[in-house]
């Protein structure tokens, strides 16, 4: 059997019924310009995208609901940012990265220095 394509899946019931939880959190605003059930509609986005994971197998603290709009800027920005990390992060041996001073916290979508991450 053929594996499902990304835009299968996102008509997969499991990620229609967490879809909907993810706009019932964010009491159907954008969380980025805060307008409320905007005509363009809502759409849930995923910041990262991990290896082997549905789209509904993320958990809810990641997703972010936002409008069409900020949807669209939202992604070009971390395009751009992960753009840059990849590009920095070449040069270095995975040795020395794991020494790096900050590292990204996927649960609370923030750098975090090395000294706080008990």
């Amino acid at each position: 059997m053929k594996p499902k394509t990304y835009a299968e899946k996102l008509r997969d019931p499991r990620w229609q019924e967490k879809r909907l939880r993810c706009f019932d959190k964010a009491e159907w605003t954008c969380e980025l310009c805060r307008i409320q059930r905007p005509p363009t509609g809502l759409q849930v986005h995923h910041p990262i995208y991990l290896t082997g994971l549905d789209p509904w197998d993320y958990p809810d603290e990641i997703l972010v609901v936002l409008c069409e709009s900020c949807h669209v800027e939202r992604q070009e920005i971390e395009r751009q940012f992960f753009y840059k990390v990849a590009m920095a992060m070449r040069w270095k041996s995975n040795e020395e990265l794991k020494d790096a001073p900050v590292w990204w916290m996927f649960e609370t979508k923030k750098f975090i220095p090395r000294e706080e991450e008990e």
